[in-house]
């Protein structure tokens, strides 16, 4: 291995550095948002697809994020709608994540699709670890423009005791 580290791999996807934030930011939302503060991000939406109601819980999420003063969330917290890439605007991108795992769907009633599988709130809380490491791995895999596979895998094999550095010397 090279000094470089990580050779033919992006500077942006090297394992030291993005498993790392992926690791702080996982820890963050499974320890630092409490519990009540959790399943109330995590309630399901009144009407789904409503701009008036994402644009409220992007507000709740900003203020929550900003509200917890880590280093790794400050300039990511403005409750817009993420329009650069890399995605960076976490409101925006816990509530595209709540919509892909199912958390934001009604529990029952008016979706009309029984095709359509909601998560319980109970559920919401009670795999609270689990949902915090999908939820950290989706925002990271935003950032760096990659799947979340991808970044599964490149963390899975990455031993943070064997840096490069001491690899290097022998």
């Amino acid at each position: 291995m090279t000094g470089e580290g990580h050779p033919g791999r992006p500077k942006r996807l090297r394992p030291e550095h993005v498993c790392d934030q992926l690791n702080r930011l996982e820890r963050i939302f499974k320890w630092a948002v409490q519990p009540e503060d959790w399943q109330s991000m995590n309630r399901p939406m009144t009407k789904l697809r409503d701009p008036g109601e994402e644009a409220q819980r992007r507000e709740e999420y900003s203020k929550l994020l900003r509200n917890l003063h880590y280093s790794d969330l400050m300039g990511h917290c403005e409750p817009t709608i993420n329009e650069s890439l890399p995605a960076n605007n976490y409101p925006d991108l816990i509530l595209l994540w709540q919509y892909s795992e199912g958390i934001l769907l009604p529990h029952r009633g008016d979706s009309g699709n029984e095709l359509v599988v909601s998560v319980p709130e109970e559920s919401v809380t009670a795999r609270r670890s689990e949902f915090a490491r999908r939820l950290a791995l989706y925002i990271v895999a935003a950032e760096k423009q990659t799947s979340v596979e991808y970044l599964t895998k490149l963390c899975r094999k990455w031993d943070p005791a064997a840096s490069p550095k001491q690899t290097d010397m022998g």
